[in-house]
């Protein structure tokens, strides 16, 4: 099953025609969400690279959040041991 990347433009399109808001709404909304994923990409990258600590990133973005991002970190790490080991 293969994916279309539609641009942003017929994305609009789309969600101007689907969701029967005003474009400025749309547009505020896409500027709220995207900002919000934004912030938490760059906690996230930060307490990775331990600019911050655990304590403060979940007061940033919430424990859930940490704990999905440390197991996910687990699991990298793990793979990269068993691809060491040459198993």
């Amino acid at each position: 099953m293969s994916t279309t990347h539609l641009n942003t433009n017929q994305e609009l399109e789309y969600l101007l025609k689907e969701a029967d808001k005003e474009a400025a709404v749309l547009l505020a909304e896409a500027m709220e969400e995207g900002v919000h994923l934004l912030y938490k990409r760059y906690v996230s990258e930060a307490y990775l690279m331990k600019k911050i600590d655990r304590k403060k990133a979940i007061q940033l973005i919430g424990v859930s959040a940490i704990e999905e991002l440390e197991d996910a970190w687990q699991a990298v790490e793990s793979d990269i041991r068993w691809g060491l080991k040459g198993e």
